[in-house]
């Protein structure tokens, strides 16, 4: 890896975020209570909660966290993900834990 020493100007790097199994575990309760958000009070609330982007980013990685948490476990090596989808999955998993 390279590192950057004394340049101020760093625009040309593109920064990975690695996130690890302790930074995941809570995505867990996602898999538990996804199928739930199409009945009733549930549904009410996710809509309300949700903005439609929001809603499309938690369907794209609904499936690798069922992967993760069903079948393989998570990826030793980390997941990469910005940290705004992050932050967003983190939302959905603290939603999930309150219905």
């Amino acid at each position: 890896m390279d590192y950057v020493e004394g340049k101020e100007d760093v625009t040309d790097f593109k920064v990975i975020t690695l996130f690890g199994e302790t930074k995941l575990r809570r995505l867990g309760v996602i898999v538990e209570m996804y199928d739930k958000k199409e009945y009733g009070r549930v549904r009410r609330e996710y809509l309300k909660t949700f903005t439609e982007a929001e809603r499309k980013v938690m369907s794209a990685w609904y499936l690798k966290i069922y992967a993760w948490f069903m079948r393989s476990g998570i990826p030793r090596g980390g997941v990469r993900m910005s940290i705004q989808t992050y932050h967003t999955l983190c939302r959905f998993a603290d939603f999930f834990a309150t219905v």
